[in-house]
């Protein structure tokens, strides 16, 4: 009986990865036939590398200025036209991707990190906390972020740093929306399965006063000791 109340328990446990390795199968596959979303993939590939190798690919010096030629549109010489400096628009799009690119790629990792941390601690530490954490979500979420984010920004001065802080302050409250979700169905099953075992252990002392009174009953109403 040991070895096979073990060996029951163990396969969900064995079996855990080779479920996690299908669906990441599945969705691989499902990518791969989506045009839009190798379209997407595509994009970024190709500004992650015109961005790194901008240098090479730059027509002109970004900060180069020509003040005569200021403010005129596109052209073969200037593909973009040229600012009110008269500097090269297409090239400062460039150069600006080598920053604005691991920008971007910094604040949507933190933001994922704490509001999937944020989120799915209050999910699991109670319902008072939560739904106090979760109203804090919603009062961030009920400002239009973008507008949120450059108020911040111009609170804090202009620099990459403060840009970034007034970024990642908007964009973790959909992250922590989706790991209280996570932490509230994972919970869920637990706090039924300890439902059901309270249950089970009330029926069961109801069950054996119930037979206990039945065996005390039985001599006096049949004149005959139980048999059991």
């Amino acid at each position: 009986m040991a070895t096979t109340s073990i060996n029951i328990t163990a396969a969900p446990v064995a079996a855990a990865p080779t479920v996690r390795v299908r669906e990441q199968t599945r969705a691989w596959r499902l990518m791969l036939h989506n045009p839009m979303a190798l379209a997407g993939v595509a994009v970024v590939l190709v500004w992650v590398a015109v961005a790194l190798l901008a240098p090479l690919v730059a027509p002109y010096d970004p900060i180069d200025q020509h003040v005569r030629q200021r403010l005129q549109g596109p052209s073969a010489a200037h593909l973009l036209g040229v600012d009110e400096l008269g500097r090269d628009v297409f090239s400062r799009l460039l150069y600006g991707g080598r920053v604005s690119l691991p920008v971007a790629a910094v604040v949507v990792l933190v933001a994922t990190v704490f509001g999937t941390l944020y989120g799915g601690l209050a999910g699991f530490a109670g319902k008072w906390l939560d739904e106090g954490a979760m109203r804090l979500v919603d009062m961030v979420l009920a400002f239009p972020s973008l507008i949120l984010a450059m108020a911040i920004a111009a609170a804090l001065g202009p620099s990459i740093q403060n840009s970034m802080l007034a970024l990642l302050l908007v964009w973790w409250p959909p992250y922590a929306r989706v790991g209280n979700a996570g932490a509230t169905d994972s919970a869920a099953p637990r706090s039924a399965e300890r439902a059901r075992a309270g249950a089970g252990v009330v029926d069961d002392g109801l069950r054996q006063r119930h037979h206990h009174h039945r065996r005390a009953e039985l001599p006096r109403a049949g004149g005959c000791p139980a048999h059991t």
